[in-house]
């Protein structure tokens, strides 16, 4: 499954591939509801190859569908490597066993929206 990306780096990502965040978003993006603390919290992750792109959420069955990340070409390489989510930086590199990164996402997340409506 695609990483989610941490507050602040999909528009990173936009920008490397030159893209208006907004359009980034539409086309490339989709978003996943998750309960938090202060309630709903949408995290942003890259598309798999086979979501339509007027899917705007991910649904609970959207972890099983077996599919490449959009990012990801036909030789197993990742074309926003320099700007991929956290959490494919963090799974694919030295993580410490039982670290819950998915965890890590979301408070961050969490936080992000806590502090918008502050």
């Amino acid at each position: 499954n695609p990483g989610w990306f941490l507050p602040g780096e999909a528009e990173k990502a936009a920008q490397f591939l030159g893209l208006p965040f907004k359009q980034f978003r539409k086309k490339l993006i989709v978003e996943y509801w998750i309960g938090g603390k202060t309630g709903e919290v949408d995290v942003l992750a890259p598309r798999k190859v086979s979501i339509e792109r007027f899917r705007k959420r991910g649904s609970w069955g959207y972890p099983f569908r077996k599919d490449r990340c959009i990012f990801l070409t036909k030789e197993n390489l990742c074309e926003i490597h320099e700007v991929k989510p956290y959490e494919c930086k963090a799974s694919l590199c030295c993580a410490p066993s039982g670290r819950s990164i998915r965890a890590e996402v979301a408070k961050a997340w969490e936080e992000e929206r806590t502090n918008a409506n502050v």
